[in-house]
């Protein structure tokens, strides 16, 4: 099963290094606003503004978020988490429920992508084996 698992995280470990990738342009430093409330299983496995923000994604999933309220939860800029949007966009990861004032609402799309069930099979199963380990 961890055999399986891993090469699991090998393949989503290759699509998140292709979303950065897409923004790489020479060396970007990025602005953090410090650690992020919960640091995630992405986050732990590499801590870069999209794993930032995919652990308060799925965390969240199935409720609204405002880019706000992602910025803040993910423990970096707003200018940040919309440079990342286009790449997460994509990909399908994420969807736009509804528009409050000025404020775009967004949720992490858990029905239309496959991939996204496999990010959260990770991001729950892992923490897991990691305990059984110990």
């Amino acid at each position: 099963m961890l055999t399986g698992t891993l090469s699991k995280v090998y393949v989503l470990l290759g699509i998140l290094t292709a979303i950065r990738r897409t923004r790489t342009k020479g060396e970007i430093k990025v602005k953090t606003l410090g650690e992020p409330l919960i640091k995630g299983t992405f986050s732990r496995l590499d801590d870069t503004p999209v794993n930032r923000m995919l652990d308060v994604l799925i965390l969240h999933r199935g409720y609204e978020l405002s880019l706000k309220e992602l910025a803040k939860n993910a423990g970096i800029s707003q200018k940040t988490v919309w440079e990342n949007l286009p790449n997460l966009e994509r990909f399908k990861l994420i969807k736009y429920t509804r528009r409050i004032g000025n404020a775009k609402m967004l949720t992490f799309n858990q029905e239309a992508n496959p991939t996204a069930e496999h990010f959260m099979k990770i991001a729950f199963e892992t923490p897991l084996e990691e305990m059984n380990k110990e």
